[in-house]
């Protein structure tokens, strides 16, 4: 059995969503059809993250926030 971690994909209110740290993870929400949420933990700026068009979070509690 495969292991999913936590940033690999959130399900709110029965909409799938992609959660990463990488601007690659926009290309892999694309070939899922759902929407992306990148947060600023990671190796990339906040900056090259944005540039995706995705959302962009700071912190994962930001995720009580959004609205879907």
């Amino acid at each position: 059995m495969r292991t999913i971690n936590r940033l690999e994909c959130v399900l709110f209110l029965n909409k799938a969503s992609r959660i990463g740290n990488v601007n690659n993870n926009i290309e892999e929400a694309q070939q899922l059809e759902v929407d992306c949420i990148l947060v600023t933990d990671g190796h990339q700026s906040k900056k090259r993250l944005e540039a995706t068009g995705a959302k962009v979070i700071d912190d994962l509690q930001q995720l009580k926030t959004l609205p879907f």
